[in-house]
């Protein structure tokens, strides 16, 4: 008996030492809000082509270097619908954004029902490397 508890113990401490890591990662990322506007939409089939704009905030007490912004699929970050240039967003200030699009017509009505569009923003780490943060940006306004 005491094997096996012994071994049931060193699996919860596994498991909370990677739920642990998990946490550190996601919350390494930039303090950001975002909110988003659509504009022109025109269905065609399965899609919905439009003009997509941003506008993302930073709460943190410095500029903030942005290297590229993504519109994604909330549930595969790695399917981007649109990819937006950086820019520097200053302290108190914010970075737009705007590109014709096209998104899946499950994606649009989604939005049209007031889920929020997910954007990955992708900045500089500590050690040099990227770091991609989620932002759920929500609508400005209705959507037609």
């Amino acid at each position: 008996m005491v094997p096996s508890r012994s071994r049931r113990n060193l699996v919860l401490m596994t498991l909370a030492a990677l739920l642990a890591g998990s946490v550190a990662l996601l919350a390494a990322g930039p303090p950001l809000s975002a909110i988003f506007k659509v504009a022109d939409a025109r269905v065609s089939g399965d899609s919905v082509q439009m003009t997509f704009s941003f506008s993302l905030r930073c709460g943190q007490p410095s500029d903030l270097v942005v290297e590229a912004v993504k519109l994604g699929n909330p549930s595969a970050a790695d399917q981007a619908y649109a990819t937006f240039q950086g820019g520097t967003i200053p302290v108190g200030g914010e970075l737009k954004g705007s590109d014709s699009v096209t998104v899946p017509k499950s994606i649009y009505k989604k939005w049209k029902a007031g889920e929020p569009a997910s954007l990955f923003v992708r900045t500089p780490g500590d050690s040099g490397s990227a770091v991609w943060t989620r932002v759920d940006a929500s609508a400005a306004g209705p959507i037609q």
